[in-house]
């Protein structure tokens, strides 16, 4: 790793993570280092995962970021994002949206350099998307703006969810979308299960709060759960209360379930067919 631009961290970072580094600097140059200075390379014990700040203009931030980050870079299907929804309309977002038409330089932007997947836009969000709606916004005309940026490596799939999960819950991030980025750790069986019964459409994740359209993983976990503990009761009268999942954290009892599950069974199908219809007309 050149020590021209970087200053060796307290944990050596392995290979493959100093050449995204080496990649990262050589493509984007950003400011500090265009002017002399040399980056700390951090190292984050909780996650282990290898990171830096610094500071990009708000055009290059513009064009080379991706809100569309998602665990799996192989999927050949839909892409399903990590972050939460953009939400426009409330205050917060319109004062930030003003602030950056005035200049305002925002902080702590959380990205990960991967060119895994669309490499034309390598910097993949993982907080901070609202900053960076508004700082695009306004980029036309404050596109010199610098805002500052925390850069990861080689992030594993755990290491995306768990950094994901900590930047969207310096937000209040709604329970259902936590619950929804943790589905997706546990693999996409659920949401390939919802979109082949109709409660979703191709291409469509769960939503990521109370939604009268949209289903949400914890609506669609306690269907499952219920639907089993009746499928596997003794009895029909063993079976009279049905239970809620959890929600915001692991639901042991829907996670032991799920392992169990055969998502081929048609009877499965049959009754999330008849639950998406009930849903149509509710």
């Amino acid at each position: 790793m050149s020590e021209e631009r970087l200053l060796p961290g307290l944990v050596a970072a392995p290979q493959p993570v100093t050449r995204k580094i080496e990649e990262f600097l050589t493509e984007f140059e950003p400011y500090e280092v265009k002017n002399g200075a040399k980056l700390h390379l951090y190292f984050d014990e909780k996650s282990q995962a290898f990171y830096v700040t610094c500071h990009l203009e708000a055009k290059t931030l513009a064009r080379r970021c991706d809100s569309e980050a998602t665990l799996d870079s192989e999927d050949d299907d839909e892409i399903y994002k990590l972050n939460r929804e953009i939400t426009e309309d409330q205050a917060a977002y319109v004062a930030m949206e003003r602030d950056a038409l005035n200049g305002r330089s925002f902080e702590d932007i959380v990205l990960e350099f991967d060119t895994s997947y669309r490499p034309k836009k390598p910097l993949k969000v993982y907080g901070g998307q609202h900053r960076l709606r508004a700082l695009t916004k306004a980029q036309d005309s404050r596109g010199s703006v610098l805002h500052g940026v925390r850069i990861y490596f080689g992030l594993t799939r755990d290491q995306k969810v768990e950094i994901a999960t900590v930047n969207n819950t310096a937000i209040a991030v709604p329970n259902d979308l936590l619950d929804r980025m943790r589905e997706q750790l546990l693999g996409s069986e659920l949401r390939d299960w919802c979109q082949g019964v109709g409660l979703l459409s191709k291409g469509q994740d769960f939503a990521d709060r109370r939604s009268h359209d949209v289903p949400t993983v914890r609506t669609v976990r306690t269907l499952l759960v219920n639907f089993y503990l009746g499928k596997n009761a003794a009895k029909v009268d063993d079976f009279h209360q049905p239970v809620l999942c959890k929600s915001g954290g692991i639901d042991e009892a829907y996670v032991e379930m799920r392992n169990t599950v055969d998502w081929a069974d048609p009877k499965l199908a049959e009754m999330g067919q008849q639950f998406a219809r009930l849903q149509v007309t509710t």
